[in-house]
């Protein structure tokens, strides 16, 4: 998707940085300052009409920068030339797709009074980029453009035959994709860059699912479309291996006794790294203290039990059940001070589980607590499940 950045000279810094936020969600970027974008021999609204034509959705930083006199007093408002260009777009694009990000404390032209803005400050906390990337989402259903295509193969029906030869199919292991970016950690607001697009499992791994790659259900709370749970470290490392050949990649893990190892330059299947799935989560601390009760299964609201995947409300990325319902197996190492790096040591048999789960009370989804705790590799219950990445 294509979109117009339009700026004073004076806030070009501040359009720079919009502008890799954008390009961190996939959107293609034109800026007003860039070269190409205004032709040699044509008026500035000829080359303006040109762009309108070319691109999807179109950005307006407001900014401070021109000082007017306004009712006995000096003021900062918006140049001239900015509320004109999202005049122009808006016109023809719509207010839904021509957006302000403010910046500072503009004075907003009174015939804008309720639109709602984007505030560029909130970039400190990742909450700009989340609501850019479901102001992206939001044009793309009402356009009707389509996702990123997920290969055949992971969006499939899984079948088995059983021992008189019936097909039985389980619901598809959709995978989202999600571009390269970067994060503010919960733990210590660390920013952290993740250097690879992440095509991670939409939905917790089923009971539905697990038994048709596996043949068993070991879950305590029984149903097709409740999340595995009472699952071990390892029989989620199986479970991987055993996906990737039914759909023809290569194992990702090697498993000697009790030794597994990860081999990098595989493709296929293997859990998500701590870092990938708190990238994944797309929530700050205070978002997620305000919204819980929406995002997950918890004691509160669980009645001491697993739920069926995807009812709670989604994350800014679509993955549902981040938080709640089960914990999540994670690949690295536990550390009690995570590194912005994931860890691998074989002899250590303390891995991280992710996104608390039905039976944990609200403390657990603070701040301090970042719904993070260590389990040993063994270990197996009914509040731990996984969800899974495909490594490309």
């Amino acid at each position: 998707m294509k979109v117009f950045i339009g700026s004073s000279t004076e806030a070009i810094p501040i359009m720079e940085k919009v502008a890799e936020l954008l390009e961190d969600i996939d959107f293609i970027v034109k800026c007003w300052k860039d070269n190409e974008s205004f032709i040699l021999g044509r008026t500035i609204s000829e080359n303006l009409t040109t762009i309108l034509n070319e691109v999807d959705a179109a950005i307006f930083i407001y900014s401070d920068d021109d000082k007017t006199w306004y009712k006995d007093r000096v003021i900062g408002s918006p140049r001239d030339n900015v509320l004109f260009e999202h005049g122009f777009f808006a016109g023809k694009l719509g207010l839904n797709k021509s957006i302000i990000v403010r910046y500072n404390e503009p004075r907003i032209p009174s015939d804008l009074a309720g639109i709602i803005y984007a505030k560029y400050e909130e970039a400190r906390f990742n909450t700009l980029r989340n609501k850019l990337k479901v102001w992206k989402n939001d044009i793309e259903k009402s356009s009707e453009y389509k996702k990123n295509e997920i290969s055949q193969k992971s969006n499939q029906k899984f079948q088995i035959n059983d021992d008189v030869n019936e097909k039985i199919t389980s619901e598809s292991i959709e995978l989202i994709n999600i571009p390269q970016g970067t994060y503010y950690r919960i733990i210590d607001d660390s920013e952290i860059r993740i250097n690879n697009p992440l095509s991670i499992s939409k939905k917790l791994i089923t009971q539905s699912v697990y038994h048709l790659i596996i043949g068993n259900n070991p879950s305590c709370f029984k149903g097709d479309f409740l999340p595995v749970e009472n699952i071990s470290f390892r029989e989620a490392i199986i479970f991987c291996n055993k996906l990737s050949v039914k759909e023809g990649y290569n194992e990702v893990y090697t498993i000697t006794d009790d030794i597994i190892q990860w081999n990098e330059k595989a493709k296929g299947y293997r859990l998500p790294f701590e870092l990938e799935w708190e990238y994944a989560l797309g929530y700050n601390n205070r978002e997620i203290q305000e919204n819980l009760n929406t995002l997950a299964w918890y004691c509160n609201n669980s009645e001491n039990r697993t739920h069926e995947v995807g009812l709670k409300k989604g994350s800014v990325y679509g993955l549902f059940d981040l938080l709640g319902n089960v914990w999540e197996w994670c690949f690295d190492n536990y550390k009690d001070n995570p590194p912005q790096t994931p860890v691998f040591e074989y002899e250590n048999r303390l891995r991280v589980l992710r996104g608390g789960s039905f039976a944990d009370f609200d403390t657990m989804f603070s701040k301090e607590n970042a719904f993070r705790k260590k389990q040993i590799a063994s270990d197996k219950n009914k509040t731990i499940g996984f969800r899974i990445v495909l490594q490309n």
